[in-house]
């Protein structure tokens, strides 16, 4: 079983400035558990987490090379493992 959630700051008008997307896998049977292992992303815009089986897609924004203002969506996967606890995603 995974959870992806996530932690964000907020400046003094209520804007969000920084999220930070997690994930926390146990197993079932509640034998191994990974808590609060960091999924990368791009630190542009909002990410959006789906999960489906033991893969976690991530709806994510970024800069385009070079750019500055330049925005371009992209979808990032990552395999979720609950036996290979190692604090890092594939």
């Amino acid at each position: 079983m995974a959870l992806p959630y996530q932690e964000s700051d907020r400046d003094e008008d209520g804007t969000m400035t920084v999220v930070k997307l997690y994930a926390a896998v146990s197993r079932f049977d509640g034998d191994r558990g990974c808590g609060d292992t960091l999924i990368p992303t791009s630190d542009v815009g909002v990410p959006i987490p789906f999960l489906q089986g033991n893969t976690l897609w991530v709806l994510d924004r970024r800069l385009r090379a070079g750019a500055e203002t330049s925005i371009a969506t992209v979808v990032r996967r990552f395999t979720i493992d609950p036996d290979r606890c190692t604090g890092t995603v594939r």
